[in-house]
């Protein structure tokens, strides 16, 4: 549990300085719109300084460094949902992970836990 708590944490530091870049670049924009004529003069001029900024804010590579931290946040989600229980406390355990772990985030991977508790009460009351 502490590891997705961690990478919980290291994507909301990625989500926070790519929210601060997109701010930067939505407030670009809005002080200079994309020309309509695409393949004029204009529009090249405006695409080569579109092309400054995203390199100079390194938007992109935030970018890509949040959502490499999303997709490292499902893979720990799916290791916890993954790990088969072994007892009723064990599934306690699990269950009480979905709640803390999802209360307020409303993340769109919680059905990845759920799913994973419900199988091993599942197969927790199969007769052996």
């Amino acid at each position: 549990m502490h590891a997705l708590s961690d990478v919980d944490d290291v994507l909301k530091e990625k989500a926070a300085i790519y929210d601060a870049i997109h701010e930067q670049y939505t407030a670009w924009s809005k002080l200079n719109p994309e020309p309509r004529k695409y393949g004029s003069r204009i529009y090249r001029k405006w695409e080569n300084r579109h092309a400054k900024l995203m390199a100079r804010i390194g938007f992109y590579e935030a970018q890509e460094d949040w959502r490499d931290a999303s997709n490292d946040q499902q893979k720990a989600r799916r290791k916890v949902a993954e790990f088969r229980s072994r007892n009723l406390n064990d599934v306690a355990m699990k269950a009480a992970a979905i709640v803390l772990e999802a209360e307020g985030k409303g993340y769109r991977h919680d059905y990845l836990l759920a799913q994973g508790v419900t199988i091993d009460i599942a197969k927790l009351q199969m007769p052996t």
